[in-house]
């Protein structure tokens, strides 16, 4: 055999090589292609499915939210517009007739301290505005009752839990006895 022939038997072989190798890669990559394939087109029928569940969830909320807003949420709004407003005005009227004295007299006290250098006035004058305040926050209570959100009973928290609740001027965040929700609860009077 010549050389040009050895040569070309030689090109033959890589040739063949190359061959053998860009096929199997092709193979290799088709078969990852189609598990691929496979893969988003049951990911994407999952997906339909979830969609469809959301369509109908949606469609059933909104028509649960249209008869709740309809009948809870007007009769709450009905409830905080006309008995809270209105029918603790007073309340408030006689709790500033218990507290405004307390700290004009306070007050006086700091000031008249500051003039003549007499402060034995202001701690007693802290003390009955101390027990002025109990007494107005004992009131307050006594003359207001709690609606809950989740059940619609109403009821009366102890003492302690209204003093230290975070509140709004028309609810307060307590606990119901009924149902043992925590939350914004409106305020009505009694």
């Amino acid at each position: 055999m010549n050389q040009c022939t050895i040569a070309m038997v030689g090109c033959l072989s890589t040739v063949r090589l190359y061959v053998k190798v860009l096929w199997s890669t092709l193979r290799h990559m088709l078969l990852v292609t189609l598990r691929n394939a496979a893969s988003l087109q049951s990911g994407i029928a999952e997906q339909k499915q979830r969609l469809d569940d959301c369509l109908q969830l949606r469609k059933a909320l909104t028509v649960s939210a249209s008869d709740f807003v309809s009948s809870t949420l007007t009769d709450m709004a009905t409830v905080m517009n006309t008995t809270t407003t209105h029918s603790l005005r007073t309340t408030y009227l006689v709790m500033l007739a218990i507290t405004l004295p307390a700290t004009l007299l306070q007050i006086a006290c700091l000031v008249i301290g500051v003039m003549t250098d007499v402060w034995w006035p202001l701690p007693v004058a802290v003390l009955l505005a101390i027990a002025l305040t109990v007494a107005a926050m004992k009131y307050y209570r006594s003359r207001v009752q709690y609606l809950c959100p989740a059940c619609h009973e109403t009821f009366q928290p102890g003492m302690r839990e209204f003093v230290f609740a975070a509140h709004t001027p028309k609810t307060r965040k307590l606990t119901c006895p009924h149902c043992g929700h925590r939350g914004y609860c409106m305020e009505l009077s009694i």
